[in-house]
């Protein structure tokens, strides 16, 4: 209980380093992922530690309103950065906004009907609107596995060229 007053103490590095260990454990404490949530926001992170913190927010409870409201919170900066973010970090970060706001089970062969219609938070759109002109510039520099996490995340979403 007393480290999670403290969280705000930890470094950006140090804080985004635990978030991910836990999540990449399978490791959820409500008062921990609420009190880290909150933390993060106020953080100077690096593109880098924004993409993990927003993959390790994501990997678990990706409907859990801490995590909903956190990314809303840390996607204008991602948006604003757009350019400093490597494909792959682009990569995560779209899959973790279309985890926690869009149809994850669309252009799958046999899913039920999705989100379709689904109002999609400004800062969502924002972020799909700033990257997809970065992603065709930048289409020779994603790995096979990055550019197809990206596309999985435009459809999810349901924004792209035609939208």
């Amino acid at each position: 209980r007393r480290s999670m007053r403290q969280l705000n103490d930890f470094k950006s590095q140090e804080l985004a380093n635990l978030m991910w260990a836990f999540a990449a454990s399978g490791f959820f404490r409500e008062d921990f992922f609420m009190a880290s949530a909150n933390a993060v926001q106020t953080m100077d992170l690096q593109p880098q530690q924004l993409a993990n913190v927003i993959w390790s927010l994501v990997r678990l409870r990706p409907q859990h309103p801490a995590a909903q409201a956190a990314l809303l919170a840390l996607l204008p900066r991602c948006t604003t950065n757009i350019e400093a973010l490597k494909p792959q970090e682009l990569a995560v970060i779209a899959a973790a906004s279309a985890k926690c706001f869009g149809d994850t089970t669309a252009g799958k062969r046999d899913a039920p009907p999705g989100a379709a219609g689904v109002k999609l938070p400004a800062e969502v759109v924002g972020y799909f609107s700033a990257a997809l002109p970065w992603v065709v510039g930048q289409a020779q520099h994603f790995s096979d596995q990055s550019f197809a996490t990206i596309a999985s995340a435009f459809v999810a979403v349901g924004l792209g060229a035609a939208s």
